[in-house]
């Protein structure tokens, strides 16, 4: 496998020319001296330990794939995910696009504005093949990006989060600086709260994106209902209560994954650290 030889310092103004030192390896001593003891007991354990790993958005996904070739590429994700090297377990995507993104945003089921589409007739991952110059949406950088981890190490746990909601199913009508689910209405023809709810309607856009996923050799482990929920920024995004990541879990998508994924797990409050008492406020 190839070794990287040239390590490089980078800044915000794409300057490569600051070389990276080796930092030195620090001394081990047998006495603590000055510094805190710690000591860990495996038998005391407190919560389940899932793992440790990294986000793949289309941006890094992009980088990956574009700027190395497959020998390097491939020695890459091996230090980064191989159980016996870096040991990566669980990776992070966007269920639809997020704000650091090599293409224009976009979900998987982008309609004209003032349409909408409750079948999900118009769902796609995107056209092309994975990993073609002309491929789009996921199949252009993320999928052949989570296929190469997945030959590499096939325990990787995937872990989808959406910033947004298609356009349609929300009050504003864009993508971009919040809004919320269109609780409460529907989308379809009757009143069957599954397939003509917006709620139903979003349940099941779930399921569909881990079908799609899974028909290109890449299976979902967990999904979260929102990304930083509690934030509008000027990208997407899509805001939700607590509450309503609740209900939407218990009455929507929790009842459409178990048709079809029962095993998937679903977390809520997917947010910054400075938001997660919200759990032991609001419920």
């Amino acid at each position: 496998m190839l070794k990287f030889s040239d390590e490089f310092w980078t800044s915000t103004s794409g300057d490569l020319s600051q070389r990276r030192e080796a930092l030195a390896v620090p001394a081990v001593v047998d006495g603590p001296g000055d510094a805190v003891r710690i000591v860990v007991d495996p038998a005391d354990r407190g919560q389940p330990w899932i793992g440790a790993g990294a986000a793949v958005t289309d941006a890094a996904a992009s980088l990956i794939w574009n700027s190395m070739d497959a020998g390097r590429r491939h020695e890459f994700l091996d230090e980064c995910f191989n159980p016996e090297r870096g040991g990566f377990s669980v990776v992070r995507v966007p269920l639809g696009s997020c704000e650091p993104a090599a293409q224009p945003y976009y979900t998987y089921d982008d309609v004209p504005f003032g349409e909408h589409d409750n079948t999900l007739s118009k769902f796609s991952l995107g056209e092309g093949e994975p990993g073609a110059p002309d491929a789009t949406k996921d199949l252009k950088h993320i999928v052949p990006v989570l296929q190469e981890i997945l030959a590499i190490n096939p325990a990787v746990k995937i872990i989808a989060s959406p910033w947004s909601a298609p356009a349609w199913m929300k009050n504003t009508g864009h993508l971009c600086q919040g809004g919320r689910l269109r609780f409460g209405e529907w989308t379809g023809n009757g009143f069957d709260p599954m397939h003509d709810s917006f709620e139903g309607c979003y349940a099941r856009y779930f399921v569909r994106y881990v079908e799609e996923m899974a028909k290109l050799g890449i299976p979902i482990w967990g999904v979260t209902v929102q990304n930083e929920p509690s934030n509008a920024p000027k990208w997407q995004a899509m805001m939700w209560t607590l509450k309503e990541q609740a209900a939407f879990v218990h009455d929507f998508l929790r009842p459409a994954m178990n048709e079809r994924f029962p095993e998937m797990r679903i977390f809520v409050n997917d947010d910054s650290t400075h938001n997660l008492m919200w759990p032991v406020r609001d419920l």
